[in-house]
């Protein structure tokens, strides 16, 4: 049978705890929140797709949530990848 832990090793793993949570928050601050719309280019890159490719789909309307930016470049929602 198992010896209860004592005070010192339940504030040793106490600290342990806390450690560790502190470096999951550190990690969690450095991900960016994910896009909503996306350029052709990343849209390509996330669906395993040629560029080309999704840009021809865009000039021929295949996507139902795509948009041009204030620069008449093509974006297209998150929601359309596979």
């Amino acid at each position: 049978m198992h010896a209860d832990p004592t005070r010192k090793e339940l504030v040793t793993m106490v600290q342990q705890i806390r450690s560790y949570c502190d470096l999951l928050e550190h990690k969690i601050d450095q991900i960016k929140p994910e896009k909503e719309w996306l350029t052709t280019a990343e849209f390509a890159e996330k669906a395993e797709l040629k560029l080309k490719t999704v840009s021809n789909y865009c000039g021929q309307d295949k996507y139902q949530r795509m948009q041009k930016n204030d620069r008449g470049k093509w974006e297209i929602h998150k929601s359309e990848l596979p």
